[in-house]
């Protein structure tokens, strides 16, 4: 299973950028900035799987909503300044889907934050090809 933050990572190391240390703080924030979205998006899944559609209270899915799109826009910048930090060590694009396109965004994100959950877990044959399969790894 092919992890693109790990490549990132190994790419820079092997740099001879002046300012790796600095380039790697912004990687960890925007991965920062995916994993938050992922954490707002799950914790409002459950919410609407566990409460009854009569029961929704409208101030909860109002907020709930305003975070998600808050941390989406986060995400969107991030997938930017990844693109970046690729431009800068000159490799293809880490966030290869259009950035203007919300739902490629989210997927790209969820995508990003399952393989890195992953590459710390041993898997399987038949998750490693799940993952592998997965369009955004193409």
């Amino acid at each position: 299973m092919d992890n693109p933050v790990t490549k990132l990572f190994e790419v820079l190391e092997a740099s001879e950028l002046a300012e790796k240390d600095e380039i790697k703080r912004k990687i960890v924030s925007c991965i920062d900035m995916l994993e938050r979205y992922y954490q707002i998006v799950i914790s409002e899944e459950m919410y609407y799987l566990s409460s009854p559609v009569e029961e929704f209270n409208a101030t909860m899915v109002n907020a709930y909503d305003s975070r998600r799109r808050a941390a989406h826009d986060d995400c969107i910048a991030a997938c930017y300044r990844l693109n970046e930090i690729c431009v800068i060590l000159n490799i293809e694009k880490i966030c290869n889907v259009n950035v203007e396109d919300r739902t490629q965004v989210a997927q790209f994100c969820g995508y990003i934050i399952l393989n890195l959950y992953f590459s710390n877990i041993r898997c399987d044959e038949d998750l490693i090809k799940w993952l592998d399969s997965c369009p955004l790894n193409k």
